[in-house]
């Protein structure tokens, strides 16, 4: 079991979840992949996709598989949002007529799969799409799957938007995923984020040992609830409100220079560079004199958020 979460803001497709599987004995391994499909490496039309899976990890796979092959067939140039929502939803019909339907109940809890799908279509841009039992629906926003979901939607729906740049995103999901790994034993690992960018650069699978910052996050929210109960004490003369208040501000700042460091900012940069260099691989530099491009020189550790 698990959860997975997709978004779809201003700046491009966020993908993410846990990595922990329970079944017979708990397990971790990604549950995000992803595929760029093009006729050739400048290609214009190239297609990139990117799925984060649910439930039974086999029938997932093969409906992703499926969905890929489906994709595949479709002449390049007749692939608009249209063919590929019906190619997707063809082919998790298809397994779930195949492997799920038909079983009984307890049977078929087992058996039963959710994909949220994120892409850059050439002729539509980003979209989004989630299973709805054995149909696909398109999703404006963002959309949740796996046991945690019904946590996911309580944390991310009061604070998404989709003018949220990535950045935003990432830290929401980071948040969201570690309260839903605390409270649901059926959740857990790291976190893995799949990004995808103007022009279909896609980040292929960051996993990210999240545990630093989900500490820092969880000490945070802890001292935001205790504030708040300092603000209602009656009890609590001014100067010792003050020096809780300054406490707090204390706490915050050291939180800021941490995420600064090898904190958030890193994963957000893991992601920047990923994308960076599917982008380039995407549109390779051309060569002038029998001479290959230069590298951008590296940057500073200030510029990259490294420490």
């Amino acid at each position: 079991m698990t959860i997975v979460a997709g978004f779809r803001v201003k700046d491009g497709i966020v993908l993410c979840g846990d990595t922990m599987y329970t079944g017979g004995m708990k397990i971790h391994q990604p549950k995000l992949c992803s595929a760029t499909l093009a006729d050739s490496p400048d290609s214009v039309d190239r297609l990139s996709i990117a799925f984060a899976l649910a439930g039974n990890e086999a029938n997932a796979r093969m409906a992703i598989e499926d969905c890929l092959e489906g994709i595949n067939e479709i002449p390049t140039e007749k692939r608009n949002l249209r063919n590929i929502t019906k190619s997707i939803r063809s082919a998790v019909l298809k397994i779930n007529r195949d492997y799920v339907d038909g079983h009984s109940e307890a049977e078929k809890y087992g058996l039963q799969f959710g994909l949220i799908i994120g892409a850059w279509v050439p002729r539509g841009g980003y979209r989004l799409w989630a299973t709805a039992g054995s149909g696909i629906i398109s999703q404006e926003a963002y959309y949740c799957q796996g046991t945690g979901e019904y946590l996911g939607h309580y944390l991310i729906r009061p604070m998404f938007k989709m003018s949220m740049s990535i950045t935003e995103t990432v830290l929401l999901a980071i948040q969201t995923i570690a309260a839903v790994k605390k409270y649901d034993p059926n959740c857990g690992g790291d976190t893995q984020f799949v990004t995808i960018t103007e022009g279909g650069a896609l980040s292929a699978e960051v996993p990210y040992s999240a545990l630093g910052v989900e500490g820092h996050i969880e000490s945070f929210e802890r001292m935001c609830r205790q504030l708040l109960f300092d603000v209602a004490d009656k009890n609590l003369d001014a100067a010792g409100f003050d020096l809780k208040l300054g406490a707090f501000i204390g706490y915050t700042k050291a939180l800021r220079e941490s995420f600064a460091g090898r904190g958030f900012n890193y994963i957000v940069e893991v992601l920047k560079k990923a994308a960076e260099k599917a982008s380039m691989q995407l549109n390779p530099q051309p060569t002038t004199g029998g001479q290959s491009p230069q590298p951008p020189s590296p940057e500073s550790p200030e510029e990259s958020g490294e420490s």
